[in-house]
Protein backbone atom coordinates (compact mmCIF):
# COMPACT_ATOMS: atom_id res chain seq x y z
CA UNK A 1 0.00 0.00 0.00
CA UNK A 2 1.32 3.83 -0.97
CA UNK A 3 1.95 6.16 1.32
CA UNK A 4 -0.27 8.43 0.07
CA UNK A 5 -3.53 5.79 0.13
CA UNK A 6 -2.05 4.99 3.78
CA UNK A 7 -2.42 8.25 4.50
CA UNK A 8 -5.66 8.51 2.68
CA UNK A 9 -7.06 5.85 4.67
CA UNK A 10 -5.72 7.46 8.18
CA UNK A 11 -7.40 10.94 7.12
CA UNK A 12 -10.87 9.48 6.23
CA UNK A 13 -10.65 7.34 9.40
CA UNK A 14 -10.09 10.22 11.69
CA UNK A 15 -13.01 12.28 9.85
CA UNK A 16 -15.82 9.42 10.04
CA UNK A 17 -14.69 9.05 13.87
CA UNK A 18 -13.69 12.09 14.71
CA UNK A 19 -17.65 13.53 15.21
CA UNK A 20 -18.14 10.10 17.70
CA UNK A 21 -15.62 11.70 19.78
CA UNK A 22 -16.59 15.19 19.83
CA UNK A 23 -20.86 14.44 20.38
CA UNK A 24 -20.65 11.36 22.63
CA UNK A 25 -20.60 13.39 25.89
CA UNK A 26 -21.78 12.37 29.37
CA UNK A 27 -24.90 14.06 30.36
CA UNK A 28 -26.12 14.14 33.77
CA UNK A 29 -29.94 14.54 34.13
CA UNK A 30 -31.53 17.06 35.81
CA UNK A 31 -32.89 17.01 39.07
CA UNK A 32 -37.05 17.79 39.67
CA UNK A 33 -38.40 18.51 43.09
CA UNK A 34 -42.49 19.74 43.26
CA UNK A 35 -42.27 20.83 46.49
CA UNK A 36 -43.32 19.80 49.76
CA UNK A 37 -47.03 18.08 50.12
CA UNK A 38 -49.68 20.78 50.95
CA UNK A 39 -52.84 20.72 53.13
CA UNK A 40 -54.87 23.89 52.16
CA UNK A 41 -58.97 24.10 52.84
CA UNK A 42 -61.05 24.44 49.73
CA UNK A 43 -61.64 27.56 47.79
CA UNK A 44 -58.27 28.54 48.93
CA UNK A 45 -54.81 29.78 46.66
CA UNK A 46 -52.75 27.55 45.92
CA UNK A 47 -49.06 28.01 44.96
CA UNK A 48 -47.01 25.09 43.56
CA UNK A 49 -43.19 25.31 43.68
CA UNK A 50 -40.45 23.91 41.35
CA UNK A 51 -37.97 26.50 41.54
CA UNK A 52 -35.49 23.73 43.45
CA UNK A 53 -35.57 21.55 40.47
CA UNK A 54 -32.31 22.27 38.50
CA UNK A 55 -29.96 20.70 36.11
CA UNK A 56 -26.16 19.45 36.82
CA UNK A 57 -24.42 20.57 34.00
CA UNK A 58 -25.94 23.75 33.91
CA UNK A 59 -27.72 22.75 30.86
CA UNK A 60 -31.19 24.60 30.19
CA UNK A 61 -33.88 23.09 31.61
CA UNK A 62 -37.83 23.05 30.42
CA UNK A 63 -40.26 22.25 33.50
CA UNK A 64 -43.54 20.54 32.70
CA UNK A 65 -46.60 20.71 35.80
CA UNK A 66 -50.02 18.89 35.27
CA UNK A 67 -52.41 17.21 37.07
CA UNK A 68 -52.21 13.47 37.64
CA UNK A 69 -55.54 13.06 39.71
CA UNK A 70 -58.39 14.62 41.74
CA UNK A 71 -61.14 16.96 40.90
CA UNK A 72 -59.63 19.41 37.62
CA UNK A 73 -57.99 22.58 38.37
CA UNK A 74 -56.62 25.43 35.84
CA UNK A 75 -53.24 26.14 36.33
CA UNK A 76 -51.80 29.50 35.24
CA UNK A 77 -49.05 28.37 33.68
CA UNK A 78 -47.58 24.79 32.90
CA UNK A 79 -44.61 25.10 31.02
CA UNK A 80 -41.37 27.03 32.13
CA UNK A 81 -38.00 26.88 30.85
CA UNK A 82 -34.96 28.42 32.70
CA UNK A 83 -31.05 28.90 31.91
CA UNK A 84 -27.96 28.68 33.93
CA UNK A 85 -25.38 31.86 33.71
CA UNK A 86 -22.15 30.31 34.55
CA UNK A 87 -20.38 33.36 35.31
CA UNK A 88 -23.50 34.88 38.02
CA UNK A 89 -24.40 31.10 38.96
CA UNK A 90 -28.15 32.20 38.80
CA UNK A 91 -30.87 30.55 36.77
CA UNK A 92 -32.84 32.51 34.74
CA UNK A 93 -36.75 31.26 34.54
CA UNK A 94 -38.83 31.98 31.74
CA UNK A 95 -42.25 33.11 32.14
CA UNK A 96 -41.06 33.57 35.51
CA UNK A 97 -40.68 31.58 38.61
CA UNK A 98 -42.21 27.98 38.33
CA UNK A 99 -44.83 28.41 40.43
CA UNK A 100 -48.19 27.70 39.17
CA UNK A 101 -50.91 28.45 41.19
CA UNK A 102 -54.77 27.62 41.20
CA UNK A 103 -57.91 27.83 43.57
CA UNK A 104 -58.68 24.78 45.02
CA UNK A 105 -61.96 22.88 44.49
CA UNK A 106 -64.73 22.77 47.60
CA UNK A 107 -65.11 19.23 47.80
CA UNK A 108 -62.52 17.46 50.23
CA UNK A 109 -59.95 15.52 48.53
CA UNK A 110 -56.44 15.04 46.96
CA UNK A 111 -54.99 16.08 44.43
CA UNK A 112 -51.68 15.30 42.90
CA UNK A 113 -49.49 17.22 40.63
CA UNK A 114 -46.81 16.10 38.18
CA UNK A 115 -43.57 17.93 37.85
CA UNK A 116 -41.24 16.65 35.01
CA UNK A 117 -37.99 18.27 34.38
CA UNK A 118 -36.15 17.55 30.61
CA UNK A 119 -32.54 19.28 30.09
CA UNK A 120 -31.72 20.29 26.34
CA UNK A 121 -29.59 18.05 25.57
CA UNK A 122 -29.18 18.19 22.12
CA UNK A 123 -25.25 17.80 21.55
CA UNK A 124 -24.59 16.93 18.08
CA UNK A 125 -26.71 16.87 14.76
CA UNK A 126 -28.50 13.88 16.72
CA UNK A 127 -30.21 15.03 20.15
CA UNK A 128 -30.67 11.35 20.60
CA UNK A 129 -26.87 11.08 20.56
CA UNK A 130 -26.77 12.20 24.43
CA UNK A 131 -25.70 9.57 26.90
CA UNK A 132 -27.65 9.47 30.38
CA UNK A 133 -30.79 11.99 28.67
CA UNK A 134 -33.77 11.29 30.87
CA UNK A 135 -36.60 12.92 31.88
CA UNK A 136 -36.85 12.66 35.58
CA UNK A 137 -40.21 13.78 37.29
CA UNK A 138 -41.95 14.36 41.03
CA UNK A 139 -44.95 14.33 43.07
CA UNK A 140 -46.50 17.22 45.18
CA UNK A 141 -49.39 15.99 46.66
CA UNK A 142 -52.19 18.60 47.52
CA UNK A 143 -55.28 17.82 50.18
CA UNK A 144 -58.17 19.73 50.58
CA UNK A 145 -59.77 20.05 53.79
CA UNK A 146 -63.45 20.68 54.59
CA UNK A 147 -64.55 24.06 53.96
CA UNK A 148 -64.23 25.54 57.83
CA UNK A 149 -67.39 27.35 59.04
CA UNK A 150 -66.96 31.51 58.44
CA UNK A 151 -65.59 33.87 60.39
CA UNK A 152 -69.08 35.76 60.56
CA UNK A 153 -70.78 32.41 62.24
CA UNK A 154 -67.70 32.41 64.62
CA UNK A 155 -67.54 35.86 65.46
CA UNK A 156 -71.92 35.44 65.92
CA UNK A 157 -71.10 33.20 68.48
CA UNK A 158 -68.43 34.87 70.55
CA UNK A 159 -70.52 38.54 70.61
CA UNK A 160 -73.41 35.47 72.15
CA UNK A 161 -71.03 34.28 74.33
CA UNK A 162 -70.06 38.38 75.54
CA UNK A 163 -73.19 39.42 75.60
CA UNK A 164 -74.47 36.35 78.02
CA UNK A 165 -71.34 37.41 80.21
CA UNK A 166 -72.17 40.93 80.52
CA UNK A 167 -75.56 40.30 81.44
CA UNK A 168 -74.38 37.84 83.98
CA UNK A 169 -71.48 40.57 85.76
CA UNK A 170 -74.39 43.00 85.67
CA UNK A 171 -76.87 40.22 87.53
CA UNK A 172 -74.11 39.79 89.49
CA UNK A 173 -73.63 43.15 90.64
CA UNK A 174 -76.93 43.92 91.70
Amino acid sequence: MSTSRLLGCAVALLLCTAPAAVWAQDNSSPFAYAGPDQLVSGGAFVTLDGTQSYDQDGDPITLLWEQVSGDPVTLSETIYSATYDDFTHVWTWIPGLPKPTFTAPSTPQDLWFKLTVTDDCTIGPDPNNCTGHFFPSDLVKVTISAVPEPAAVWMFGCGILALLGIARFRKLRT
